[in-house]
C-alpha cells in the first residue's frame, strides 16, 4: 500500500496555500474570505492522512473538527457575522460524529455509526435550539418581544422545574408485595 507521508502532506499544504495567497493577490479583497482555507485545508489532510493510514480514528475526528472549525469561519467570514460563534459552536460535535460515522460505515461498526450518528443528530438539535435563542431573543428580538419574552421563559422553566421536583418528592412510595403481606 503507497502511504501518504508527512513530507508529501507538507508539500500539499505549502502548494495549497501559495495558491490561494497567489488568488488573494489577484481577487485583492478575496483575502478576508480566503484565510479561513488555511485552517479548513490543513484539517482536510489530516482527515485524509487518518484515512489512508492506520485508521487512526482519532485523528480522523481531530481533522474532521479542525476543517470544520474553518468552514464555520469562512461562512462567518463571507457574511460578515462572527457573533453567531455564540451558538455555532454546537456544529463541532456534528463534524466528530459525521467523521465516527464515515469510519463506522468504512470499517463495518454498527456501533461507531450509530454513536457517530448520535453525535450528528444531538449536535443538530443543539444548534436549532441555541441559534434560536441567540437569533430571536438575544441578537435580534432584544430590542422587542425578545425582551419580554426570555425573561418570562427562564421564570417558566425555573418554575416547572421546582414543580417537577416538589410533585415528586410529595408522591407516595410504591409499596413492594412483600409490605402489603407482612401488614396483613
Amino acid at each position: 500500500m503507497n502511504r501518504f507521508g508527512s513530507s508529501e502532506a507538507l508539500a500539499t499544504l505549502l502548494i495549497l496555500g501559495g495558491a490561494l495567497l497567489l488568488v488573494a493577490q489577484f481577487f485583492g479583497g478575496a483575502a478576508s474570505v480566503i484565510w479561513p482555507f488555511f485552517i479548513i485545508v490543513p484539517g482536510l489532510v489530516l482527515a485524509f492522512i487518518a484515512d489512508r493510514s492506520d485508521w487512526n480514528k482519532s485523528l480522523l475526528v481531530i481533522g474532521a473538527v479542525i476543517a470544520g472549525s474553518g468552514i464555520i469561519l469562512l461562512v462567518q467570514s463571507i457574511y460578515d457575522y462572527y457573533q453567531s460563534w455564540a451558538y455555532a459552536w454546537t456544529l463541532l460535535p456534528m463534524f466528530a460524529g459525521a467523521a465516527l460515522h464515515y469510519a463506522g460505515d468504512r470499517r463495518g461498526e454498527a456501533d461507531l455509526k450509530a454513536q457517530g450518528k448520535r453525535l450528528i443528530e444531538w449536535s443538530a438539535g443543539a444548534f436549532l435550539a441555541f441559534g434560536a435563542v441567540f437569533e430571536l431573543l438575544i441578537f435580534h428580538g432584544a430590542n422587542s418581544w425578545g425582551r419580554i419574552v426570555l425573561p418570562l421563559a427562564l421564570i417558566g422553566f425555573g418554575a416547572l422545574i421546582l414543580l417537577r421536583r416538589n410533585t415528586q418528592s410529595h408522591a407516595p412510595a410504591p409499596s413492594s408485595d412483600k409490605d402489603a403481606s407482612a401488614q396483613r
